[in-house]
């Protein structure tokens, strides 16, 4: 179990790069992870919920946003992305 842990620790959850699908219907890819909180990184959210490319990407602190949370990984290439 500790090194369960210890591996939580270094690798999260949700490691940098991932990419996620939020409660929201937006997507965005992991850029910070938590130690405190390993199912609430930071995430720069890309798309919004039509799947459309966001005008100008947010950054979006899950500790600090409660009310949003990740729902799922997602393989951005796999999903209809609006790229334009």
């Amino acid at each position: 179990v500790f090194i369960i842990k210890i591996l939580l620790n270094v690798i999260g959850i949700y490691p940098v790069g991932d990419w996620v699908e939020l409660s929201t219907g937006e997507i965005g890819k992991v850029v910070q992870s938590n130690p405190e909180w390993l199912l609430r990184p930071k995430v720069n959210v890309i798309f919004g919920p039509e799947k459309e490319m966001c005008s100008q990407i947010k950054l979006l602190d899950l500790v600090k946003t409660p009310n949003i949370f990740i729902k799922r990984s997602v393989d951005p290439k796999k999903l209809n992305l609006k790229l334009t």
